[in-house]
């Protein structure tokens, strides 16, 4: 149960390749943690895709805000600011 809803929930989608593609470049970080696994990229990508998650915070009034991070990083971050930016 969502107690307090936000008033924007940013969700940053990336197709699982492309984090593990990222993942990989890494490093100065390589523990084989279940984050760094194809597998797992792609059923957290499934749970936030989930419309019954999305669902839960768009019935309290939340306004969900997708944003495509598999572009450059500038272009996420132009992206991020662009959407929080009427709540400033």
């Amino acid at each position: 149960e969502l107690a307090h809803a936000p008033s924007m929930l940013v969700v940053l989608r990336v197709d699982a390749d492309i984090a593990m593609q990222r993942l990989e470049r890494r490093a100065e970080k390589r523990d084989n943690s279940i984050f760094e696994r194809g597998d797992f990229q792609a059923k957290i990508a499934e749970r936030y895709r989930d419309p019954r998650l999305l669902d839960e915070f768009r019935s309290r009034g939340t306004r969900i805000v997708e944003i495509n991070s598999g572009q450059t990083p500038d272009k996420v971050i132009e992206d991020a600011i662009a959407a929080v930016r009427p709540l400033l």
